[in-house]
Formats: structure tokens, sequence, C-alpha cells
């Protein structure tokens, strides 16, 4: 585990949910193939959203986690993802903008050729 003055941080906004995906190493700093999964929120005394708007967003962002265990589970489940990925990978989708690593996608538009 790193130690405080080693982590990145990053400039999130307070409506912001974050998946966290921390990946479990061996001895030798190689990846195990395990994860944890999670999701990291903004101080919840800092928080612009209601009740209703923040449960609603969390219950998705659980989904979001919920559907790694599952593709490990159910190969029927992770082969259609994996289908839908391949097939959104061949879609220009409408950038709106980028920002360092974070990429900002408008899925309301269509960007299929």
């Amino acid at each position: 585990m790193k130690t405080d003055d080693t982590r990145i941080l990053i400039d999130c906004d307070e409506e912001d949910f974050l998946i966290r995906l921390n990946p479990v190493l061996t001895k030798e700093n190689k990846w195990s193939g395990e994860i944890n999964v999670g999701i990291v929120v903004a101080d919840p005394k800092s928080r612009i959203l209601d009740d209703e708007d923040y449960y609603y967003l969390m219950q998705f962002a659980n989904l979001i986690c919920a559907s790694v265990p599952l593709m490990e589970e159910d190969v029927e489940f992770r082969m259609k993802i994996e289908r839908f990925l391949e097939k959104e990978k061949k879609k220009d989708l409408p950038i709106k903008g980028k920002c360092d690593n974070v990429i900002q996608v408008n899925f309301k538009e269509d960007g299929s050729k």
C-alpha cells in the first residue's frame, strides 16, 4: 500500500462518483488477478445532490461494481459485455472534451458511422 505522500490526488467535483479499481499485488508487485472494487464520493458535508438523486446515483454505482463479480460468475454475461464493448469501440463517440486522463463523452448524440 502506498503512503499518503505518494498517492495521486485527483480533481473531483462534489457530485462525482468514482469507481476505484485497486489490484491486489504479489510480493513481486505483479497483479495477483484479484481486484478490490469500490466507490469514492465527496465528503457528505460538501455534497450538492439531494438525498434522492444521491441514492439513485449510488445505486447505479453499486450496480456497476456488482457487475465485476457477476462477470466472473456468469460467462454468458461477460461475453455479452465483451461483444457490446467491441461494438461500441467501432463507433465514433462524440467526445465533448479531454483533460489529462479523463474523456467526456456525450452519449445522447449518435456518433455511429
